[in-house]
Order: C-alpha cells, then sequence, then structure tokens
C-alpha cells in the first residue's frame, strides 16, 4: 500500500494480532526510498549518525500507526464516552 511518501503496509493474522509490518519507498530527511520489514517480537533500529534512523522510526512508521489506528476507533463505534 503506498500513502503520501510513505508506505505501510500491515499485515493482520486472526490468531496473532499483528504479524508483520511493511514499509515500502520511505523518503524524508536522509531516506531516499528505503523498504523495511518489522516482525512481530523486538526491533532495533541500528546505523551510522544521520542515516535516518528516527525519520525512519518516528517520522514514518510511528505516523503511519497512529493514523491507522485512529481510523481504527474512529470508525469501531465502540469509543468510551464519558458518563452522564
Amino acid at each position: 500500500m503506498r500513502i503520501a511518501q510513505y508506505a505501510c503496509g500491515i499485515a493482520f493474522s486472526p490468531a496473532k494480532g499483528i504479524v508483520r509490518i511493511t514499509i515500502e519507498g520511505a523518503s524524508g530527511n536522509n531516506l531516499k526510498d528505503v523498504d523495511a520489514v518489522f516482525g512481530d517480537g523486538l526491533t532495533v533500529v541500528t546505523g551510522a549518525s544521520g542515516s535516518g534512523k528516527s525519520t525512519l522510526v518516528f517520522d514514518t512508521l510511528f505516523r503511519e500507526a497512529e493514523r491507522h489506528f485512529m481510523e481504527l476507533f474512529a470508525g469501531s463505534g465502540s469509543g468510551r464516552e464519558a458518563p452522564a
């Protein structure tokens, strides 16, 4: 799935929840058309200073995950409301 400059496809498995997160063609700051796949365990992003680690994790992965979950909860109709 391509979304603007960043792309993040999230594959779901009914039995385990999120299986993997795939980023395709991420661009921004020091990132130039980067693809990455994150598994369902602990993942560490390493690299030289200025290589785009923060851009990949915060500006691409976090922003897209936040957008995805906000859409998920906004459309669910099961949001918590304050008691009257």
